[in-house]
């Protein structure tokens, strides 16, 4: 089980907070490894992306949470690393897919066409 999917199934631990963000940080990067290999389906690669986004969009609630009781100073901080690294691997997966579509086909051309002739229909 991995992307969303392991998020619809829930359950109950004795493992320490840290422990668990360990185990996810753990499979969401091997989901990533796994997605940016060769062979992968662009589909994938968007599940493989996506999860890590959810999973870094956790952290920044839990930061930004009145409950966190950690100083507001390294809150700050680690809320800039946390938006750096998320942005870092979407841009990342947005190449990475940009060079799918092309090696799958799909130029860049043909997308611009495609989308000019999505707005011409609006």
């Amino acid at each position: 089980m991995q992307g969303y999917a392991a998020y619809a199934k829930v359950q109950p631990t004795n493992d320490s907070h840290r422990d668990l963000e360990y185990r996810v940080l753990g499979r969401v990067t091997g989901a990533l490894i796994k997605a940016s290999a060769d062979g992968s389906t662009l589909s994938e690669v968007y599940d493989a992306a996506l999860w890590n986004e959810k999973v870094w969009h956790v952290f920044r609630c839990d930061l930004s949470s009145t409950e966190n009781q950690l100083p507001t100073d390294l809150k700050g901080s680690l809320m800039t690393r946390l938006i750096n690294i998320a942005s870092q691997v979407v841009r990342s997966f947005v190449v990475y897919s940009d060079q799918y579509l092309i090696a799958s086909g799909l130029s860049e051309d043909k997308r611009d066409k495609a989308d000019n002739g999505r707005r011409d229909q609006q």
